[in-house]
């Protein structure tokens, strides 16, 4: 017999034994079968929500009690699950349409969490997270281990204009206890953010992803995937004791490796910190292994500044509503392009926007 948040339930029929054990895995949150995450080469260009829902299809497949959906925006978010949707003709359908309800979206997967059996996610974009932080809120607070997917990152959404780019809300998001927060640079680091959010028991994770393309990069740090455990790693080297780090999340991963070829022949090392908080919670120690010695410290990313003064006051981020347009041309006139990435090589002009 099992046992679903603490009560007692009858024994499965031994003649069913392959759902017996799929109920004995969805109960501990572990797969049923290991996943076959997907392998993205190094150099390949594809935009992080895609990268997730490459994720998300072999999650589903090694998980049967993954459930979930999207607040009316299933195509942009990329979480389309394999077979049919859920409803009162089919009670077998593992994905919800949620429509236009990002609130009761997210407390319907906080009442799944709490069934002990079901693994939920729900998406829609990070703009629009303030409408389900309430029961977000929640999911922290009571411990439930429900995947929040975020696409449309940032300012580089570019034609969709100032209401739907955020700027604030990954910060805002950052500073809710108990809520694990991370932005990958890249369609590797985004399995691996999946892989995480799939294994944690003890509350809610968020998928920060962008629309944008952005490559797959070459990492130095060859054991990156455990070192991404401490909230960052370093994804390029210098050959000695840098005089420069760069620190960056997401899309701004790429911007800082842009930028640290302006700096040649000065040691440079560029960090990727796809969980700040995480990274701001290590040992002194640690930090200082990953950031490197004394030389300048600068971050940047596409949103408010104020987080990253944990670690320096050299930060080019966003303290403003964005404008409408090309994305590439919005992120040009906010400071945040290849040509404009000389601000991330000059300690007298790094400051927040």
């Amino acid at each position: 017999s099992y046992s679903v948040t603490g009560v007692q339930t009858c024994a499965l029929p031994i003649s069913n034994p392959e759902k017996a054990a799929e109920l004995e895995a969805a109960l501990s949150g572990k797969p049923f079968r290991e996943p076959t995450w997907p392998i993205f080469a190094p150099g390949e260009s594809i935009a992080t929500r895609n990268a997730s829902g490459k994720a998300l299809s072999a999650a589903a497949e090694a998980y049967p009690n993954l459930v979930g959906g999207s607040a009316d925006l299933t195509g942009p978010n990329v979480t389309a699950l394999p077979g049919n949707s859920y409803s009162a003709e089919n009670r077998d359908g593992r994905m919800l349409h949620y429509g236009i309800r990002e609130f009761a979206m997210a407390a319907i997967s906080n009442g799944l969490a709490l069934s002990g059996i079901w693994k939920p996610f729900c998406a829609t974009f990070l703009v629009f997270s303030d409408y389900l932080r309430p029961a977000l809120r929640l999911s922290a607070l009571m411990k439930l281990p429900v995947i929040y997917v975020l696409t449309h990152d940032s300012v580089y959404l570019g034609e969709d204009g100032p209401t739907h780019e955020p700027v604030e809300h990954l910060a805002s998001l950052r500073v809710m206890p108990n809520l694990l927060v991370l932005r990958p640079a890249d369609a590797e680091e985004t399995a691996l953010a999946w892989a995480t959010a799939l294994s944690r028991r003890d509350g809610p994770t968020a998928l920060i992803l962008s629309r944008q393309n952005l490559p797959v990069l070459v990492k130095d740090d060859q054991y990156w995937r455990e070192t991404m455990a401490t909230g960052a790693y370093i994804v390029k080297n210098s050959a000695s004791a840098p005089d420069v780090t760069l620190l960056a999340s997401g899309s701004e991963v790429s911007l800082a490796l842009e930028a640290s070829k302006l700096l040649e022949p000065a040691q440079v090392r560029v960090v990727s910190v796809p969980s700040l908080e995480t990274f701001l919670n290590q040992p002194e120690a640690l930090k200082h292994a990953i950031i490197g010695g004394a030389g300048m410290v600068a971050a940047c990313e596409a949103g408010v500044s104020s987080p990253w003064f944990a670690l320096t006051d050299k930060v080019l981020g966003i303290n403003r509503f964005g404008e409408s347009g090309p994305g590439n041309k919005v992120a040009e006139h906010l400071g945040l392009s290849d040509r404009k990435s000389t601000r991330l090589t000059s300690s007298h002009r790094i400051r927040s926007r």
